[in-house]
């Protein structure tokens, strides 16, 4: 296997940095359409409402599961645009629905498959949440605490193993689903906790969102994009890693 030395943060920090100069209304604007998508169909699941718990709990998951795995579609997209300022590209708004238009079959499979294992380890914590007797929060907070945080890690690490699907997804369209996810674990393989890094190198700027009631929001999201497609560009070209089409 062909590998050579990786990038460190700081320079793919930097690459993110420059792929976003002159190009910063595009991210942003791309940004902020979806986040206000993602916001109308996470709040679709909690307006089902029935009579019957179980039943009520069963269509509310359901729901979830279909809602989360339409918007994820628009998060390929949303890695489109900042796939192309990574390769010098022009971006265009218009690729956010880059799913809907083309590929949507392999699309749906590869973001049901990541998806649902993401939904699958936060289950234990809403299974908790939603039969917790009513009044008695405070007295399982350890418990609720323990499980937060195992699902939490379950979450992130499954989110890690899979970090490079979409774009796998947009830059080899003709591999097909199985293919693309084995791709993206692989080339995930050794680099999770490299890529943890990366993330926490973006911490404070998430804290100054906090603080600034949100207003840094689309701005950092869109620079933890540009920083993500920047780790995926120079994965690609450290390893041999990805199967041949």
């Amino acid at each position: 296997m062909n590998i050579r030395n990786y990038k460190n943060n700081a320079s793919l920090l930097a690459d993110a940095r420059r792929s976003l100069l002159g190009h910063l209304s595009v991210a942003v604007s791309g940004f902020l359409l979806y986040s206000v998508i993602g916001l109308f169909l996470n709040g679709l699941p909690q307006s089902l409402s029935f009579q019957n718990p179980v039943l009520n709990l069963v269509i509310m998951l359901a729901a979830q599961f279909i809602t989360a795995v339409f918007g994820s579609l628009f998060g390929v997209g949303l890695s489109c645009i900042f796939l192309n300022l990574q390769y010098g590209q022009e971006p265009h708004i218009s690729d956010l629905f880059v799913c809907l238009r083309n590929n949507q079959d392999t699309a749906v499979r590869v973001r049901s498959v990541v998806t649902g294992g993401e939904l699958a380890a936060v289950l234990p914590i809403q299974l908790l949440m939603y039969f917790l007797p009513q009044g008695r929060t405070l007295s399982y907070i350890p418990v609720i605490t323990v499980v937060t945080v195992v699902c939490l890690a379950a979450m992130f690490a499954w989110r890690f193993t899979f970090a490079m699907a979409d774009f796998l997804l947009l830059d080899f369209p003709e591999m097909d689903a199985g293919r693309i996810l084995r791709a993206a674990k692989s080339m995930m393989r050794g680099s999770r906790v490299r890529y943890l890094r990366l993330m926490l190198r973006l911490l404070p700027l998430h804290l100054l969102t906090l603080f600034s009631f949100g207003l840094t929001a689309m701005w950092t999201g869109s620079y933890q994009r540009a920083a993500a497609a920047a780790f995926y560009r120079d994965l690609l070209e450290s390893t041999a890693r990805v199967p041949a089409a």
